[in-house]
């Protein structure tokens, strides 16, 4: 040893008592050669050697066969002495081979002369953090590839809903590329009637800082639309304000339809339990229905009025089980109804006090019936229930007494049960082939003021036809008695009758014939009186013409067309085409005014719904926004103060009028720049951006989009700047155009528009001609008609 070796040993010394308390990290001293010459117990501990078994062997023992194999010992040692410390984060080897992870480093050791000395070496077991990190990147990649796997989409969007990062799986899925997609842009890959009902939904969820949950109709990259369940969650910061909205879109359109088929299915029996219900309630012949075991189970009231008897006094009976239909000899043709055979039973003459004493309150409780029984058979083809129809002949027989014809409809059964069937009026008048009254029930009495012993047998057109009619009337049914032909029978029309006091009132009138014995008819006729229904319909009429006038008033004010050089600089052109005539008054919308010197604004939008309540807050909006541009003509702040003040009117109407979403496309010209060029401003509330045609007939698109206005709390509106040549045209249009559309999916687009506008601009001079050249363009894109209004607006720079 040189005479300074004792102090470089003392040094180690001083060393050795430092790192022996180091337990988590292995601390070795090398030579220059990189033989070990210190070990710490914490080496002893990582490692499985003790120190005297390592002392003098090479540091590569630690290393793997691999690395060994590779120089890299040598190597971390050169990089150490050059660079005075390496990287030392690797696998390495335990004493009983196994690998470990070391997170450490290889430290040069100089003395105060800069000579090297050797080697200190740090080694931490990391072991057990790669794993967890391995484990996670594992999870991730499960994540992804399950999200792969299901095509489902996962998004991120900033606290006020914008996407402000790319979006890998929403563009796979809809097509839109960043630029597209960005800001408010994704609201345009939602079918049109679902866009206003998911922005409410994202106001709410922002506002209240709760579960974002919707579903909506997102358009495919195929164009086809795909029910989407959305399900977001607000990541919050420590301060409670959302730091960003993490998300998943689910393809539910397959459940959405076996739900639709579920309802429609369920709806249909409902229709038709409903029908069934109403016709068994409504018909005029007694309907009885009982259980396969005898029991009844509803009857109508019909059934009611014929036996005087209800549906509670008769919980007890059972039909199968009654001997007075055993002695009456029928009960064999019931017992055919119950087994599953339709079965016409004969007539008789049946007493329900006679099966339970004291049932009726009838003084005369016998019925002379005639009924027909038909099993209600389910799906397996057991028999669910047991229809009774019954048919009164007891009043039949004392009308057959009084007239001979009213003896032979009574004599066919089959005919008149045909008759009988008809759906209910309110009068009931029959009459025989010379027009005589032979039934008139008490409804039409207290129609017509007479009673039923003052008509019997009396003409019916002399009674209640007023006179201009009765011609008709003799005319008509002199042709069905001759040819058979009668085009009122079967028909339910509107015709005049006439009380009693010769007062005429309409009615509504169905006819009906019976065939008699020997060729000979007798006609049933059901009215009911209308002359409500005829008033409220008038007064109806009357209102809705009132509105039409109204309507047709203000829409006039809302669509003022400016002169088309009525602004230095730039021409304007405005064209409105509504969806139906009826339609007039919508919630699209335009306006062009000036502001301060220099400048216009030009505007189209839409507001939320129909009629004159749109009307009135497209008016409200239109005001609103002149005198906020007046007071600072910037379009983006413009479009920020009307959201709140929307918001604002929506939290203080506590009827909740004046809930409407805005979508607006806002523009601000300036002619008088400083150097005299003319530039746009322009900023959107989700409505098309403006087209720029420029003068070498190449179509630009501006890249500016926001929210609906009325939506979402405190949003902003992004302004973009852009010069306009001369000859420019710029084209501001509402979604009708975009949206016309000649099926569900087959969309004009914007893509449509542009190609409109430059086929348009290329072939027509004049402003008005290349604005209805984009109108009919649409319109025929959309075979024949738009599904919504349409505005345009175009300016081109002189």
């Amino acid at each position: 040893m040189s005479s300074a070796e004792p102090d470089w040993l003392s040094e180690e010394q001083r060393l050795r008592l430092l790192v022996e308390s180091a337990q988590d990290y292995a601390v070795l001293l090398l030579d220059n050669a990189g033989r070990i010459i210190r070990w710490n117990s914490g080496a002893e501990r990582i490692f499985g050697w003790q120190e005297a078994e390592v002392v003098g062997q090479p540091v590569s023992l630690l290393f793997t066969p691999e690395d060994q194999a590779a120089g890299v010992p040598e190597q971390e040692m050169a990089q150490a002495g050059a660079q005075g410390r390496a990287p030392d984060t690797r696998w390495q080897v335990r004493k009983d081979r196994s690998r470990f992870f070391a997170d450490g480093m290889l430290m040069s050791l100089r003395d105060e002369q800069g000579v090297l000395r050797g080697f200190g070496k740090l080694v931490r077991d990391a072991t057990e953090q790669v794993r967890l990190v391995q484990a996670l990147t594992e999870s991730e990649e499960r994540f992804r590839s399950l999200i792969e796997a299901t095509a489902q989409i996962v998004w991120v969007r900033s606290p006020s809903g914008e996407f402000v990062t790319p979006q890998p799986a929403w563009s796979a899925f809809t097509g839109q590329d960043f630029e597209q997609l960005r800001g408010w842009g994704w609201l345009q890959a939602l079918h049109p009637e679902d866009r206003d009902n998911t922005a409410q939904v994202w106001s709410e969820a922002v506002r209240n800082r709760t579960l974002y949950q919707v579903e909506h109709r997102l358009r495919r990259h195929d164009g086809t639309y795909r029910h989407m369940g959305v399900r977001g969650t607000p990541l919050l910061e420590p301060g409670g304000s959302i730091r960003e909205w993490v998300g998943m879109s689910i393809d539910i359109t397959e459940q959405k339809q076996a739900e639709q088929e579920r309802e429609q299915t369920h709806r249909a029996l409902q229709v038709s339990e409903a029908r069934f219900r109403a016709l068994v309630e409504q018909a005029p012949l007694s309907v009885q229905i009982l259980s396969p075991e005898g029991r009844t189970i509803q009857v109508n009231q019909a059934w009611e009025r014929l036996w005087g008897v209800t549906l509670e006094q008769i919980t007890g009976y059972n039909m199968l089980q009654d001997q007075q239909l055993v002695e009456k000899g029928i009960m064999s043709y019931i017992r055919r109804g119950f087994a599953g055979e339709p079965t016409v039973i004969p007539a008789v003459f049946y007493d329900p006090q006679e099966s339970i004493p004291g049932l009726s309150s009838d003084n005369d409780a016998r019925r002379g019936g005639r009924a027909f029984s038909y099993p209600v058979t389910e799906g397996a083809g057991q028999i669910g229930e047991v229809v009774l129809l019954h048919e009164d002949i007891s009043e039949q027989k004392q009308i057959a007494e009084e007239r001979a014809q009213a003896l032979a409809a009574v004599q066919e059964p089959e005919a008149r049960q045909s008759a009988t069937l008809e759906p209910p009026l309110d009068c009931i008048i029959r009459i025989d082939e010379e027009s005589r009254i032979v039934d008139f029930n008490p409804a039409a009495e207290a129609t017509f003021g007479y009673r039923r012993d003052e008509v019997l047998d009396r003409s019916m057109a002399e009674l209640i036809i007023p006179p201009a009619l009765r011609q008709a009337h003799y005319t008509g049914l002199g042709r069905y008695l001759s040819t058979g032909e009668g085009p009122l029978l079967g028909r339910r029309i509107e015709v005049v009758a006439m009380r009693k006091d010769g007062t005429e009132f309409p009615v509504e009138l169905a006819i009906t014939a019976i065939a008699l014995a020997q060729g000979r008819r007798l006609f049933t006729a059901y009215l009911r009186d209308i002359t409500e229904r005829k008033r409220a319909e008038a007064a109806l009429e009357a209102a809705y013409q009132r509105e039409r006038r109204i309507a047709s008033s203000l829409q006039q004010s809302l669509l003022q067309t400016p002169r088309e050089d009525a602004f230095p600089g730039i021409l304007v052109k405005t064209l409105y085409a509504p969806a139906w005539d009826e339609a007039q008054v919508g919630g699209d919308f335009f306006d062009v005014f000036a502001l301060e010197e220099g400048k216009v604004a030009l505007l189209v939008g839409d507001v939320s719904g129909k009629g004159l309540a749109a009307a009135a807050r497209t008016s409200e909006v239109k005001s609103v926004l002149r005198a906020f541009l007046r007071e600072h003509p910037h379009p983006g702040r413009a479009l920020e103060r009307l959201n709140n003040f929307l918001l604002d009117a929506q939290r203080l109407d506590e009827d909740g009028e004046n809930a409407a979403l805005v979508t607006l496309s806002l523009a601000v010209v300036e002619t008088g720049t400083a150097g005299g060029d003319v530039v746009l401003a322009v900023a959107v509330a989700a409505m098309e951006p403006p087209l720029i045609l420029r003068h070498t007939g190449e179509p630009e698109a501006i890249a500016v989009g926001g929210p609906p206005l009325g939506a979402i709390p405190q949003a902003e509106y992004p302004v973009a700047v852009v010069p306009l040549a001369a000859s420019d045209l710029v084209v501001l249009t509402t979604d009708g155009i975009t949206e016309a559309r000649k099926d569900r999916t087959d969309f004009l687009g914007y893509e449509g528009l542009m190609s409109l506008a430059r086929e348009a601009a290329r072939s027509q001079s004049s402003l008005e001609e290349t604005g209805r050249a984009i109108l009919e363009g649409a319109i025929a894109h959309a075979g024949g008609s738009l599904q919504d209004d349409a505005c345009l607006l175009l300016v081109r720079r002189q």
